[in-house]
């Protein structure tokens, strides 16, 4: 999302709608992308959207990149809150991976409630159709507004 925001053809509109986001997430996962250190003004929205962030000192920031976790861990220092940071190197080991559309029941559950959802990763689907089953019971359950409290599959 940020490599897509920061991009040179609609930098601030994607820099603004990715502050947005920033400012209200709870889980923040980032995919193969370091903070701006030559673009100071960049990094400065970020960073204050972030630390306008109610939820900041409970929230989870995962990076999954294929540097070092050092240099990873590193280069978003300013965001991280305490151990509050992932660095992964495989999507798979991510919780959007491993909770579709319940990143952050799950998270909340774990650390919140002390209560850990087994995981319910992405099938292995050999067609969309197959991903799109997958996923239809826990749409409906969204658009009811009812969440069962744990993974459907």
């Amino acid at each position: 999302m940020l490599r897509r925001a920061m991009s040179p053809q609609r930098p601030m509109h994607a820099l603004q709608l990715t502050t947005g986001y920033l400012a209200e997430a709870y889980i923040v996962t980032i995919f193969g992308y370091s903070p701006p250190s030559t673009d100071i003004e960049a990094r400065s929205l970020l960073l204050k959207a972030w630390k306008e962030n109610s939820t900041r000192t409970l929230a989870q920031f995962y990076i999954v990149d294929i540097k070092n976790k050092d240099e990873v861990r590193a280069a978003w220092a300013d965001f991280t809150v305490r151990d509050h940071v992932g660095v992964r190197q495989q999507f798979a080991d991510d919780y959007l991976m491993m909770y579709p559309r319940r990143s952050c029941e799950a998270f909340a559950f774990a650390t919140l409630q002390q209560d850990p959802w087994h995981e319910d990763p992405f099938p292995r689907a050999k067609s969309l159709a197959e991903l799109e089953d997958w996923v239809k019971p826990l749409l409906v359950e969204e658009e009811a507004g009812k969440f069962g409290g744990k993974p459907l599959h």
